[in-house]
């Protein structure tokens, strides 16, 4: 945790303290940049990434809303994608 405090950023919300850490992930055995949200439930990617990367999305009826937007469905999900953090 100590190292991941010296890598990241800090960011605190209602007295929540949560790190952003930034590094280079593989996805699909490629090398890509990705920030880490320790407070995150799910994993987005870019759709600029996705068609660079060459992922096949599965349709979803998944919606997603961020704050004052209206909540919109994703653009799919992609399985079986193997993801390595160094």
């Amino acid at each position: 945790m100590i190292d991941a405090l010296r890598k990241g950023k800090l960011g605190f919300v209602d007295n929540l303290i949560y790190i952003y850490i930034y590094m280079r992930i593989g996805i699909g055995g490629k090398d890509v940049g990705a920030m880490l949200d320790s407070s995150a439930t799910h994993m987005f990617i870019a759709d600029r990434l996705v068609k660079e990367l060459g992922l096949w999305l599965s349709y979803s009826h998944t919606l997603m809303k961020a704050v004052n937007s209206k909540a919109q469905r994703i653009a799919g999900v992609p399985y079986d994608v193997p993801i390595t953090l160094d």
